[in-house]
């Protein structure tokens, strides 16, 4: 994804979460710094670790070093880490890094399931 469409897609979802009631920045440099996500969602005391993706195809390819970056954040914020795709036309789609299978097949990582709807 390039870096407009992405950080587009960043501040689209950024936008809709503040909409809905939370608190929600933008974490300038995350995919070049350590282990940050792109978006940090607060609401009701509940903090949320979210790494944006944004496509045009019916699928999304995720690395599993992305994966565990995400999650190593969330163990030491104690945070909940999810994963938001944009799918073109289709909208916004949410999977939680924790209770959500990954299958990765010679080497292509891809969503096998979700257990968010």
């Amino acid at each position: 994804m390039s870096y407009r469409k992405g950080a587009r897609a960043e501040r689209e979802l950024q936008a809709k979460l503040t909409d809905e009631g939370f608190a929600c920045v933008r974490v300038a440099g995350s995919g070049h710094q350590g282990d940050s996500p792109d978006l940090v969602a607060v609401k009701s005391g509940k903090v949320y670790a979210i790494e944006c993706k944004a496509t045009s195809k019916n699928f999304r390819r995720i690395s599993k070093q992305n994966i565990d970056k995400l999650n190593r954040f969330g163990k030491r914020g104690g945070c909940k880490t999810v994963i938001a795709i944009k799918f073109t036309n289709r909208g916004w789609r949410f999977y939680e890094t924790k209770g959500t299978k990954f299958e990765f097949e010679r080497g292509r990582p891809h969503l096998f399931q979700t257990t968010l709807a």
